[in-house]
């Protein structure tokens, strides 16, 4: 039994179970993807290092001209992603402490972009892996969804043993 299947042409032979559905994607398609990656990452630390965290630990997302979150306003109970901007921007200014305050996620969801926008820069301009495959990346998708409710969990419960929460 042969490891290589015939391509019908009788000239070239892959190995059997490779094909458009199974071989990696093309160098430079891993590249624009790498550059993709890149550029989203370092918008959002950009963006983070414009914006003026708001000392409150909400709101900051307020300036690119969004509006107030519903779900606060409605509830008095900040939403899963409440202070995240805030934090993603304090830490950028070095405010560590607030970071942690506004969303104790911001802090490793910067740490995180910095190090995919660097990967991803170092992919697209040399075309060498740097980034974590397709599966890595999903389970490091799925943890951070876990992470990102805990630390909602956390906001929720500091804020509620503080007075903070509920604002009503």
């Amino acid at each position: 039994m042969s490891l290589y299947a015939p391509d019908f042409s009788g000239q070239n032979a892959l190995p059997v179970g490779a094909g458009p559905e199974t071989s990696p994607a093309s160098p430079a398609a891993a590249r624009w993807t790498a550059a993709i990656i890149a550029a989203v990452c370092w918008s959002m630390l950009v963006i983070g290092a414009c914006l003026n965290p708001r000392q409150s630990g909400m709101g900051t997302h307020q300036e690119l001209g969004l509006p107030a979150c519903g779900f606060l306003a409605r509830t008095g109970w900040p939403c899963p992603s409440c202070g995240l901007t805030t934090s993603v921007s304090a830490t950028m200014h070095g405010q560590f402490g607030l970071a942690f305050h506004a969303q104790p996620f911001g802090l490793l969801l910067t740490a995180v972009a910095a190090a995919l926008a660097m990967a991803g820069t170092y992919q697209a301009a040399t075309g060498r892996a740097a980034l974590p495959s397709t599966r890595l990346a999903l389970i490091a998708v799925m943890a951070g969804i876990v992470l990102l409710l805990a630390s909602w969990g956390l906001k929720v419960y500091l804020g509620a043993a503080s007075g903070e929460f509920p604002l009503h």
